[in-house]
């Protein structure tokens, strides 16, 4: 699918989404722009800073994101909003944008993934609290979420759009999986981070577990088999779906990574 950036000149960046990763690359390393990515790239230490430094510092919009057709996301503040690519006026200012997302909005679609705003690491069930748990164990959840009742799907969502730029094989796998069962879905990330990636989705505020145990890693299932013994409901769809547990790994950066 055919993805574009719109910068805030309005000028138009077409390109493959297998490009999308390499073109925010090329943007941040430009001489112009060293000083300001070196001290943005500080906050980065689990997912790569490329992207959010497009979007969140150089104001940039973002077309088709995550195989959403005829969308387009712009920030606010740490967030991410989704809305309608044939509303989208030329003429407007970007203040103009935000007030006009902002009343027909309440949720936005992901956030940054800066350690300010993302929450990453090692869940025990002496410190679980809502998120998403990964196959090393490390729990991501946003933190800036305003809604309890949406955190997961914010959260999803931004885990994602990352995983889509870093791994072609999972932007396939997905892209199959939306045609397989819409493209309309808010729990569509979530959903497949559950059945395909091996994420367990933890919610805390009625203690459970959703989860696809046929996927998951010996160290993921005694965590859940202590969190039953803890009082968690343990609610698994063990479904045999393509693993891409695999895959994921190869995505994550090591914490503290340079990106010089």
């Amino acid at each position: 699918m055919k993805v574009a950036f719109i910068t805030p000149e309005n000028n138009i960046k077409y390109m493959s989404h297998y490009n999308v990763l390499d073109f925010c690359k090329e943007v941040c390393y430009q001489p112009k722009y060293q000083s300001a990515f070196k001290e943005f790239s500080q906050n980065y230490h689990y997912f790569y800073p490329y992207f959010d430094f497009v979007m969140f510092k150089l104001g940039y919009m973002f077309v088709n994101p995550m195989f959403q057709q005829k969308t387009f996301i712009t920030s606010i503040n740490n967030y991410l909003y989704l809305d309608d690519l044939n509303s989208f006026d030329y003429q407007e200012n970007k203040e103009q944008l935000i007030q006009k997302i902002l009343s027909q909005h309440l949720y936005p679609f992901m956030t940054s993934v800066s350690a300010e705003t993302l929450t990453v690491q090692k869940v025990s069930l002496d410190n679980i609290n809502e998120c998403m748990v990964d196959s090393n164990l490390m729990g991501i959840m946003n933190k800036t979420s305003v809604i309890v009742d949406s955190s997961h799907i914010i959260t999803a969502n931004t885990i994602m759009n990352q995983l889509l730029l870093l791994s072609p094989t999972i932007s396939r796998e997905y892209y199959q999986y939306l045609n397989e069962y819409g493209f309309d879905s808010a729990v569509d990330a979530v959903n497949f981070c559950v059945q395909n990636l091996g994420f367990l989705r933890v919610i805390t505020s009625y203690p459970s577990i959703i989860t696809n145990k046929a996927i998951l890693n010996e160290e993921q299932l005694n965590f859940i088999e202590m969190a039953d013994n803890h009082g968690f409901n343990i609610l698994s769809t063990d479904t045999p779906t393509k693993s891409l547990i695999k895959e994921y790994k190869a995505t994550q950066n090591k914490i503290g990574r340079s990106f010089y």
